[in-house]
């Protein structure tokens, strides 16, 4: 419980869940991985912890971590580093090809911090949870659905009154914009 509050007030994520998720990681010579975002589920934070004791930075292997363009940083496997980051649709990351001269093994522990918290419409103060972009950044992938649900799902509960209800619907259409824009079209650029 120490580690998730320490946690929560570092990164300003919510990392209160029972779940927290954590698998070792080997890169051979020629492995990489592509592109991709963290945000599935609950998770909030990831953390990478290097393990590769005598590895060197012209080897490859390295977390390239992108938030948004020209706002990215390159983490090399440094012996017994941490590297922490918010997971949000923008926080694309991947690791670079380890290069086939590599005399170590490019070994890692990864894995996520989750938030427990789920919006439900029995929640009075969930406007005011995603009153700002910040806040509404910080939505996981399953918190983004479950407020979905509450508006679509005919079997979910009624959100009341009916102006609520249509804030609400406001307010998913404020969170989609802000966390899945659309892509440029030919007329944009």
């Amino acid at each position: 419980p120490e580690t998730k509050e320490f946690l929560s007030q570092l990164t300003g994520r919510d990392c209160s869940s029972e779940t927290v998720d954590g698998a070792p990681s080997y890169y051979g010579s020629g492995d990489h991985s592509l592109p991709h975002t963290d945000h599935i589920g609950q998770r909030t934070v990831a953390y990478v912890w290097h393990l590769s004791k005598n590895w060197k930075p012209e080897w490859g292997g390295a977390l390239y971590w992108a938030q948004e363009p020209l706002a990215n940083a390159y983490h090399h496997a440094s012996f017994n580093s941490l590297v922490l980051f918010s997971v949000t649709p923008h926080t694309s990351h991947f690791v670079t090809t380890v290069s086939p001269h590599a005399k170590e093994k490019r070994l890692a522990y990864n894995g996520w911090w989750h938030s427990s918290w789920l919006p439900s419409t029995a929640d009075e103060d969930l406007e005011e949870r995603l009153a700002t972009p910040e806040q509404r950044l910080k939505l996981t992938h399953a918190q983004v659905l479950t407020i979905q649900d509450m508006l679509d799902d005919p079997w979910a509960p009624r959100i009341q009154p009916p102006e609520r209800h249509e804030r609400i619907e406001e307010l998913r259409g404020t969170i989609m914009k802000e966390l899945y824009p659309a892509p440029l079209s030919e007329t944009d650029v």
